[in-house]
């Protein structure tokens, strides 16, 4: 970490440090969002050697930048994490082990000179980068002078990072594809027909508030929204489905699945549903107190019991 950021002064980002994710919020995101949100999470090369738990709290900031701001908003996080990588701070390959490496290198008063660029920010742009600096470091280098100076996330803010990654990312890159494929478009009549229908089971109204977040309402509803009100109801997948083409799909991941009826359908999203749930509890399991070495065994490797923290990655 060499010197300030003098190539971030870069778009507005309104209320990124209000990252408590619960009942009552007025953010939105829905399917543009969704799209926006994944795209970007699956531009990230695999090479770079981040893993899901990263993952997943970079593609919870991007939410939150594209809830505050749209497409400006998650450009801001996107462009924020990048220059990490660059000549003004790290100056390395962006990868997860250099990025860690320049954060543990980085002194007190090269810290303290980033500080000082900060805090001639505006009020908003300046609490969301130190968001952003902060879930890094925390998560990357615990313990370093970057994760001293600016906090990590909440543990109820990982918990929710992590809903949002794997339950949202399950409707993205699994349900989405299987829906267009089999009902003739995700325009066609059948399938605004079930998507509807799934609203109706997740309480998800567009315009309404405190029920206008489609990633919340799939991230905090994911057992309605794969249940019998939602994908086994007659009007997506459940008996009497519209469904009615059969063929090979490819799903978001690139992996290929071939429906042979209705009900196979069910089995597969159900069990993209349980993947998910597996993935959420483990995740929580590894980056918990009990853990044996938070640093080796879990991806959010700064939630521990002195400091509840987590978050993003390049």
């Amino acid at each position: 970490m060499k010197k300030p950021l003098t190539n971030m002064r870069v778009l507005l980002l309104a209320a990124l440090a209000a990252t408590v994710f619960g009942d009552g919020h007025t953010f939105t995101c829905a399917n543009d969002c969704i799209a926006a949100v994944w795209t970007a999470v699956d531009a990230v090369p695999a090479n770079l050697g981040y893993v899901d738990g990263d993952m997943a709290v970079y593609a919870y900031l991007l939410y939150r930048g594209y809830t505050a701001a749209g497409d400006a908003g998650l450009g801001w996080v996107a462009g924020v994490t990048t220059a990490l990588a660059g000549e003004d701070l790290c100056n390395n390959d962006g990868s997860r082990a250099k990025i860690t490496e320049c954060f543990n290198a980085a002194t007190a008063d090269e810290v303290q000179g980033v500080q000082d660029w900060v805090d001639t920010l505006d009020a908003d742009t300046k609490a969301g980068t130190e968001v952003v600096l902060g879930a890094l470091a925390n998560q990357l280098a615990a313990g370093s002078e970057p994760a001293k100076k600016w906090g990590g996330l909440s543990a109820e803010t990982f918990g929710a990072a992590l809903k949002v990654y794997y339950i949202v990312g399950a409707f993205a890159e699994v349900l989405n594809p299987i829906i267009a494929h089999t009902m003739g478009g995700a325009e066609s009549a059948e399938a605004v027909a079930c998507y509807n229908q799934l609203y109706t089971a997740i309480d998800y109204a567009a315009g309404t508030a405190e029920k206008q977040d489609l990633a919340y309402a799939i991230a905090m509803k994911g057992e309605e929204l794969f249940g019998a009100t939602g994908l086994g109801h007659a009007l997506c997948f459940g008996e009497g489905s519209p469904a009615s083409v059969f063929s090979e799909v490819t799903l978001g991941d690139g992996t290929k699945f071939t429906p042979t009826d209705a009900a196979s359908i069910l089995t597969e999203l159900d069990s993209a549903k349980t993947t998910a749930d597996t993935a959420v509890a483990a995740a929580l399991e590894a980056a918990s107190p009990s853990a044996t070495d938070p640093s080796d065994a879990s991806p959010a490797a700064a939630l521990s019991a002195l400091v509840a923290a987590v978050a993003l990655m390049l």
